[in-house]
């Protein structure tokens, strides 16, 4: 820092770190220059700042600074999402680290106190839903496109969200969501959105088994219907959960997820052994019985008589059985 006749000039600003500076000339107004700016975000002590698009504020600049006036300047700024090691930001605060992969984040919020719009850089994106309390959402509606870098503009007293790497999981519940399970149980299921648009995501569910799912069918809040038969829905399962890539609308119920079991292949295949057997029973009965029969010379009307009624309720029972394997487990595939 150079002082000579009341102009300063202060030279190489740190890169993402506050400066402030204060004129504390008790009579004077103090003329400042400042050298190698570059995407400054500078903030007089009334909370209004010099440029809203930060990427005016590069190179030289000359400012006056009035008697007791200050200026915090923070150079070369931007938002890396997530990142818990930055030094006081004016505007945005880090969430915790979500614990998931190592460097992912869960995000933060900007909390817009200054008195001016800021148009700001956002790095470090991973699947992330950008939000501000009204629900208008900030980026893609398609989350696996907000990855990466994106500039925003800020309001005054603006609060936004950012939560980094994002989806809806039953059960895990996310901090500051505007997106979540309503009921649910193992056969249906709601989804709630406070956003004002629809959001292309992945949603993932708690089911009974993955093997007895005969058919999964969601529903947005228009009444657009998504169907899964069983082999997609099985695909799409893993250890008792379903994830699926699907749309939410804005609703407080009726994105809806309907769940159709049947039986798992084991019970699938209990009910064919024990089918299989019977038969083999009732074949052995009847032989055994006409050659007994035969034998004995007694082969009379009555004894035909007690094996056709025999035929009959055994063919009633066999029939029985795969009905009811056919009502209670559905359509083999």
């Amino acid at each position: 820092m150079i002082v000579e006749s009341n102009y300063t000039e202060f030279y190489n600003l740190s890169k993402v770190s506050g400066n402030n500076f204060t004129n504390t000339n008790a009579t004077y107004i103090a003329q400042a220059h400042f050298l190698g700016l570059f995407n400054a975000l500078m903030i007089y002590s009334n909370a209004s700042i010099i440029c809203e698009d930060l990427t005016q504020c590069a190179g030289d600049m000359n400012l006056t600074l009035q008697v007791g006036q200050s200026i915090e300047i923070f150079n070369n700024y931007s938002i890396t999402v997530g990142d818990p090691d930055k030094p006081t930001d004016p505007i945005y605060i880090p969430s915790p680290r979500d614990g998931g992969d190592g460097d992912s984040s869960s995000g933060g919020t900007i909390n817009n106190t200054l008195d001016s719009s800021i148009l700001v850089s956002l790095f470090n994106l991973n699947k992330s839903l950008i939000f501000n309390l009204t629900g208008h959402v900030y980026g893609s509606t398609n989350l696996v496109e907000n990855n990466g870098d994106l500039n925003i503009t800020t309001q005054p007293g603006e609060v936004i969200r950012i939560l980094n790497n994002f989806n809806l999981t039953e059960g895990a519940e996310r901090t500051n969501s505007p997106i979540a399970f309503g009921s649910s149980n193992s056969n249906h299921k709601t989804i709630t959105s406070t956003l004002n648009q629809a959001i292309t995501m992945v949603v993932s569910a708690d089911v009974k088994n993955c093997e007895s799912i005969t058919k999964i069918v969601y529903t947005t809040n228009s009444g657009i219907r998504t169907e899964f038969n069983n082999e997609q829905a099985r695909a799409l399962c893993s250890n008792s959960m379903i994830s699926l890539a699907v749309s939410v609308e804005p609703s407080i119920s009726s994105n809806e997820i309907d769940i159709e079991y049947g039986c798992s292949s084991l019970t699938r295949t209990g009910y064919t052994i024990i089918m299989i057997f019977g038969s083999l029973i009732i074949v052995l009965f009847m032989g055994t019985f006409v050659w007994r029969t035969y034998q004995s010379g007694e082969l009379s009307i009555e004894n035909l008589l007690i094996l056709f009624i025999t035929i009959i309720v055994a063919l009633g029972l066999w029939l029985a059985s795969g009905q009811n394997l056919g009502a209670s487990c559905g359509p083999v595939g």
